[in-house]
C-alpha cells in the first residue's frame, strides 16, 4: 500500500450520496496492459522490490479516477456487503470472485463503481495465486450470470473509462450479445 491510499478512499467515501457504491484502488504492476493499472516495474518479487524508487515516483503515478471498480483493495458499505452476502464460495480460491461480487452489487442496483486514481497500491502479480490450483472461474461466472466477465467489464462497468459518476444501464451491441450467448450455450 502506498502512502495516502487510505486517505484517498476515505475522501471518496465522503463524496458518496448513499450506500450504493463500490470503490477500488489503483494498482501499479510491473507488467501488463490493463487500462486501469499503472504499469511501472519496481520489482516482480519482494526480494527485488525498489521501494525508494516507487516512493519517489508516486506523484507521477497518480491517475484520473476511472470507472469499473471491481477488485481489491476495495470498499463497499457494510449494508451492501450484508445484502449480497459477501464473496461467493463457488469461486474459491478466488479466481473471478472480483467480477462476481461486482455483478452481485449490480443486481442490487449499485451503479457507482468508482476507481480511485490516488489510492495507489503496488501489486507484484500472482505471487500467492500462482501457487494454488485454480478453479475455472470464467466458466463459473458465465454459467452463473449468462455473460462473460469481459462483456460485464466492458459494457456494464465500462472498465477503464474516465469516471463521471454512476453508470447508466448496460447497452451490449447485438452482435456481441449473440457471441456471448453462443459461448454460454457451448460451455
Amino acid at each position: 500500500m502506498c502512502p495516502g491510499w487510505d486517505k484517498a478512499l476515505v475522501e471518496a467515501v465522503k463524496s458518496e450520496l448513499d450506500n450504493a457504491f463500490y470503490l477500488s484502488g489503483t494498482l501499479i504492476e510491473p507488467i501488463g496492459n490493463n487500462p486501469v493499472v499503472q504499469v511501472q516495474n519496481f520489482g516482480q518479487t519482494i526480494a527485488d522490490f525498489k521501494e525508494e524508487k516507487l516512493l519517489d515516483s508516486l506523484k507521477k503515478l497518480s491517475k484520473d479516477d476511472w470507472s469499473g471498480a471491481s477488485w481489491p483493495p476495495s470498499l463497499m458499505h457494510r449494508e451492501m456487503w450484508d445484502k449480497i452476502g459477501g464473496f461467493s464460495e463457488e469461486y474459491f480460491p478466488g479466481m473471478y470472485s472480483d467480477p462476481d461480487i461486482s455483478m452481485k452489487l449490480w443486481q442490487e442496483g449499485v451503479r457507482d463503481f468508482h476507481g480511485i486514481g490516488d489510492c495507489l497500491i503496488y501489486h507484484f502479480r500472482s505471487q500467492s495465486t500462482g501457487r494454488v490450483i485454480k478453479n475455472n472461474g470464467s466458466k463459473t461466472f458465465l454459467n452463473k450470470w449468462g455473460l462473460t466477465a469481459r462483456v460485464f467489464y466492458k459494457y456494464y462497468l465500462k472498465m477503464g473509462s474516465k469516471y463521471t459518476g454512476p453508470l447508466d444501464e448496460a447497452r451490449v451491441p447485438h452482435l456481441e450479445w449473440i457471441k456471448n450467448r453462443l459461448k454460454y450455450y457451448v460451455t
